[in-house]
């Protein structure tokens, strides 16, 4: 974790002192460990030995105060008073102040001395946001100071810093390892290892920390375990009682040191708030500044950026340039302009877009009374009318809808004057999807077609006129190109992605949706296993229709999925049994890699003897099918009056639905009109319910 940012002392002092001490945490900054300097003014030399380098000195405080007043009055800085210099220090922080420890022997001294720099190093540590708990007791304040400001223990470096508090080290992430023999693995797996590591601090490496190789958890420094683990030894050799209360004694020492250090796990944790939240303040402040004044020099802006402004901001906040911490320069004005401009313009027509598109919702709202009141007096066409989206996009009401000028209200009676072009309106727009289904249907299968008067096709070519029966066909089978979900005609009409739109274009022709990329295609291999799982019913692929099959309610065995029971049965299955949807389904699930002749030979009718089963475990199981919601088609009918459509009390009510038997409704209509189901029948969706069961019977193999 990097150090706090400085914070202004609060003690108040002169401006001489502040200035001095502004310039010293100046001077400090340009410091390096490599041209520390002497009190003389010569550099320091250090020791070349790999040991040397790899150590940093110990930081070991003095308590003779005439010792540092000698070597100040033959110092360099020997014209400044000691008092002088020890207030400067005062508006200093800690890591300034560590940087100062290396640079003289003489200011080394100084800020040693326990007498003399007590006070210096409190006041420290006190004007540091969040302050830091109190000392512990076996550190000193430069040592504390080293801990939680300075650079890595071992290396000296200030990035990828982390804590062992513990162990009172602040360590870099490759020092923190096993390979860097900084640090070795403590063992738990046997008891005197565990006493041991009961004795040592050591620290518990985090697995965001860990890299591939490393299997590591819990290190300790290599000096601190070799002497305990000397002590535990010696004592372990001596009186049992004795070493009993050392080992118990050793252990109270660091159980002290890590309820301390609890404490300061939870500072470090508020200093990372902290952190982030000036960063982020400093972010916002130089936001604000770039969009204040790009307001300033193009007011046409002011519009856009005040809109929504935290939206403006984040997104301002993406251009290079932007989401930085100093003060803006008109270095940085000159080169941020551009781009911030091209954003806020990308914003303009972002705006332009949402305020479009709330404008279209709002007129579909107010056209849907006109939609709802034409569905309920006629709901023969409820389960395959478009929906009202589809309906808005065309005819006078796309004209209406999306052509209106914005500044140009409409009302509810100007969709009311189109009422009598509905009709044509829907009509036509089913005869189009047919018809795009139908071409679709003929260019994947690419084989005999029926003619207009019911001759095949044979010999000399003739003109070929498709039928709209084709449609109605179990083989004829759509998919969703964006959720692949299977479709039988005249569902398609009415399916509806997670998105709530599709697409039809065949040629041509185009029908008015809101997506730009094909939607809907044939699943040719649902089709070609339909012909199979069709013939093993019984029926012709080539005119059967899923009316029919859902009518008949017959199921279908997979003879590849069938098992024995036991290994040792002879002629006791597991039969796999479901309807011819769910057959479809699973053949290209489960055995779409076998090939096409194990289609064709993989699928038998369930004998009647055996349905009876079949049916009671999809009761057992499912609770048997569905019930469909059936309602009054009189109760449900809109009027109009006075311009306006009236929805009947209870429109939106299912209170009111009746039993299959039922003669009259609830209001005493005798049902003369009909009744209604608002639901799609289980065929809209490919695979409801019944699901697939297994049986165990006996049957031949």
């Amino acid at each position: 974790m990097d150090s706090p940012e400085a914070q202004v002392p609060s003690n108040p002092a002169s401006a001489r002192f502040k200035a001095l001490a502004l310039n010293i945490s100046a001077m400090m900054a340009g410091i390096t460990k490599a041209s520390f300097m002497s009190g003389s003014g010569h550099p320091i030399q250090r020791s070349a030995s790999p040991e040397s380098r790899c150590k940093r000195q110990r930081v070991t405080p003095s308590t003779e105060p005439d010792e540092v007043t000698a070597q100040h009055s033959n110092g360099p800085l020997g014209e400044i008073p000691l008092e002088i210099l020890t207030e400067i220090f005062k508006h200093l922080e800690p890591a300034s102040l560590l940087k100062l420890l290396r640079t003289s022997k003489l200011l080394r001294a100084l800020l040693l001395n326990r007498p003399v720099a007590s006070a210096i190093w409190k006041s420290a540590l006190s004007s540091m946001h969040p302050a830091p708990p109190p000392c512990p007791d076996d550190l000193t304040l430069p040592q504390y100071a080293t801990l939680l400001y300075g650079n890595c223990h071992f290396c000296d470096t200030a990035e990828n810093l982390q804590y062992a508090w513990v162990c009172y080290l602040r360590v870099c992430d490759d020092c923190l390892s096993v390979r860097s023999r900084n640090f070795i693995e403590i063992r738990t797996d046997r008891p005197g290892l565990m006493t041991l590591y009961q004795m040592v601090p050591s620290y518990t490496k985090p697995r965001e920390y860990l890299h591939d190789d490393d299997d590591e958890h819990i290190l300790c420094q290599p000096a601190e375990y070799e002497q305990k683990g000397k002590e535990l030894r010696k004592m372990a050799r001596g009186n049992k009682k004795r070493y009993e209360e050392w080992v118990s004694q050793e252990q109270g020492k660091l159980t002290r040191r890590r309820e301390k250090c609890k404490v300061l796990s939870l500072w470090e944790e508020s200093v990372d708030i902290f952190t982030a939240a000036t960063i982020t303040a400093k972010r916002e402040a130089r936001t604000e500044e770039i969009l204040e004044r790009l307001i300033k020099e193009e007011p046409g802006y002011e519009a856009i950026v005040n809109r929504r402004k935290t939206r403006t901001a984040q997104l301002v906040q993406t251009v290079p340039g932007v989401n930085g911490l100093d003060p803006l320069t008109e270095e940085d004005w000159k080169s941020v302009r551009p781009l911030l401009v091209n954003t806020i313009e990308s914003l303009k027509l972002t705006f332009e877009q949402e305020d479009r598109a709330r404008l279209i919702a709002k007129r579909i709202a107010d056209f849907r009374p006109l939609y709802d009141h034409y569905i309920s007096h006629n709901r023969n066409i409820q389960t395959p009318a478009p929906w009202i989206r589809q309906v808005a996009e065309m005819g006078p009401f796309k004209s209406l809808i999306y052509d209106t000028p914005a500044d140009q209200k409409l009302t509810k009676g100007d969709f009311l004057a189109h009422l009598d072009a509905m009709p044509h309106i829907i009509e036509s727009w089913k005869e189009d999807v047919a018809g795009v289904l139908l071409g679709l249907v003929l260019e994947s299968e690419k084989t005999r077609i029926v003619t207009t008067d019911g001759a095949s096709t044979k010999g000399k070519e003739r003109e070929k006129v498709p039928d709209k029966s084709i449609l109605y066909r179990a083989t004829s089978i759509f998919v969703c190109q964006r959720c692949s979900a299977p479709m039988v005609y005249p569902f398609v009409y009415t399916h509806r992605c997670r998105t709530g739109r599709f697409r039809l274009r065949y040629g041509n022709r185009t029908m008015y949706t809101l997506d730009k990329d094909d939607q809907v295609g044939v699943h040719n291999q649902a089709s070609r296993c339909a012909r199979s799982v069709v013939g093993a019913l019984g029926q012709d692929p080539d005119t059967v229709t899923w009316e029919q099959l859902e009518r008949d309610n017959q199921r279908v065995e997979c003879v590849r999925c069938r098992t024995k029971v036991r290994p040792q049965s002879r002629n006791k299955y597991n039969r796999l049994v479901m309807n011819w949807r769910h057959a479809i389904s699973h053949e290209i699930e489960t055995h779409s890699k076998e090939g096409e002749d194990s289609c064709e030979t993989g699928w038998l009718a369930v004998e009647a003897q055996s349905l009876a089963t079949v049916y009671s475990k999809e009761s057992e199981l499912f609770g048997g099918p569905v019930p469909i919601l059936r309602f009054c088609v009189e109760c449900k009918l809109c009027s109009i009056q006075d311009n306006e459509v009236v929805y009947p009390p209870g429109w939106s009510s299912i209170d009111s639905t009746l039993s299959e038997d039922a003669e009259t409704c609830l209001a005493g209509h005798d049902l003369s009109m009909g009744v209604f189901t608002p639901s799609f029948p289980p065929i809209a969706y490919f695979r409801s319910e019944p699901y697939p069961v297994t049986i165990s019977e006996v049957k031949s193999g």
